[in-house]
């Protein structure tokens, strides 16, 4: 899917809107991986959680700077700013400023786990739980077997 719009010279957001603002009236991009840390061209970590980055008027938060920027960055831009996405690939464009986010490469450095974010891994658990009583099912099956085997073998004793 690609987005692509130019909005006007002001200051902005950009990063995971999830954490940040209530408002679902900004411009927003799938990202390949969706919940992940990506680093920007200019070294800068996002921390996304709802597999989308948007970029949000700075009025339009419901959280300080100082919150938004453990999530992505806000920054002024005197010129018009350009937002493309492309298949999980964004760059912010304005003026001689570029912003390019990879959200196909997770910040290798970074030790990211998904309690991190108050990720609810219960699900994951629930997935082991169900792999074990396959296995248990599994280990019926093979006694089963083995039974059946006895009993072929008694038969053909009886023969």
């Amino acid at each position: 899917m690609l987005v692509n719009v130019t909005l006007q010279a002001g200051t902005y957001y950009i990063g995971c809107p999830s954490r940040v603002t209530e408002n679902k009236t900004f411009k927003r991009g799938q990202t390949g991986i969706s919940v992940g840390n990506f680093l920007g061209s200019d070294s800068t970590e996002f921390h996304v959680e709802s597999g989308f980055i948007a970029i949000i008027p700075y009025e339009k938060l419901s959280v300080y700077k100082e919150e938004a920027s453990d999530f992505g960055i806000v920054r002024h831009f005197k010129h018009p700013v350009q937002f493309i996405c492309r298949n999980g690939l964004f760059t912010i464009l304005s003026g001689k400023y570029i912003l390019d986010i990879d959200t196909y490469q997770i910040n290798e450095d970074d030790e990211f786990t998904f309690e991190d974010y108050d990720a609810d891994c219960d699900d994951e658990d629930e997935d082991d739980e169900d792999d074990e009583e396959d296995d248990d099912e599994d280990e019926d099956e093979d006694d089963d077997d083995d039974d059946d085997e006895e009993k072929t073998e008694k038969q053909t004793k009886k023969e």
